[in-house]
């Protein structure tokens, strides 16, 4: 049995498996679907404020290299401000993320038998 990942029609995805009407049993491949769907939801929610946080981080790092400083705290407040702005302009996308996966999740979850 092959499983697709189709797009729902609001640009979301779901599996071919919870679209049958019959329902389907727990099997292994409906556990690896759900494991590797929750490894790149997670993935794609983290990735706005780690790769803030890592550009930030090494272009401070060049920064203090060129001009010799050495502080710790130097780069601590600059990341901080900055994940909070990246998160404050992605909060509503990825609550709009999260609800497509929690739909997700829930019509397998209907169509287990």
């Amino acid at each position: 049995m092959t499983e697709e990942i189709i797009a729902f029609p609001t640009g979301g995805w779901r599996s071919e498996i919870a679209a049958t009407e019959h329902g389907v049993p727990m099997s292994q491949e409906l556990i690896v679907e759900i494991v590797t769907q929750t490894l790149y939801f997670t993935m794609i929610l983290s990735l706005p404020i780690l790769l803030t946080g890592l550009l930030l981080g090494v272009l401070l790092s060049i920064f203090q290299s060129i001009v010799q400083i050495k502080e710790m705290t130097l780069t601590f407040i600059p990341k901080l401000l900055a994940t909070m702005l990246i998160l404050l302009f992605t909060i509503g996308w990825m609550i709009n993320k999260f609800i497509e996966f929690f739909n997700y999740i829930v019509n397998i979850l209907t169509n287990l038998r």
